[in-house]
């Protein structure tokens, strides 16, 4: 029972967590001014955002489900990264002075895909396994 809760703490409640305070700061109405002073710097910002949950997702998927196969639980991470990114798109669709963009969940993508592949490089425990 205290290893099941201590899992949860560890591996699912911070995907739960970075992952609602991406639902809750795209529900809030943008009031900043749309800037273009540096071209594209909101696909950067939506890359640096999505790593995170590429990392989260990777270690959710190995330590629940896949812990003897590496390279599914890499790919499954991504695409849940993307799959995350297109929800959170949609729903910016119905907030007022947001919008839907497919280069936002490309960016996303992007990002979820980066963080997984550089989390799953960093570790030497996942790398000696290959």
């Amino acid at each position: 029972m205290i290893n099941s809760f201590k899992n949860f703490l560890c591996y699912t409640l911070p995907l739960i967590l970075y992952c609602g305070m991406i639902f809750y700061s795209s529900a809030v109405p943008s009031v900043l001014p749309q800037s273009e002073s540096i071209p594209h710097l909101d696909k950067l910002v939506h890359a640096l955002a999505y790593a995170p949950v590429g990392i989260l997702f990777f270690r959710f998927f190995r330590f629940f489900w896949f812990e003897d196969r590496i390279r599914l639980a890499v790919v499954l991470s991504i695409l849940a990264a993307s799959v995350y990114g297109a929800t959170d798109e949609i729903h910016q669709y119905f907030i007022p002075s947001r919008v839907c963009d497919m280069t936002d969940w490309i960016s996303d993508s992007v990002g979820g895909a980066i963080g997984t592949l550089i989390y799953y490089r960093l570790i030497p425990s996942y790398n000696a396994e290959r």
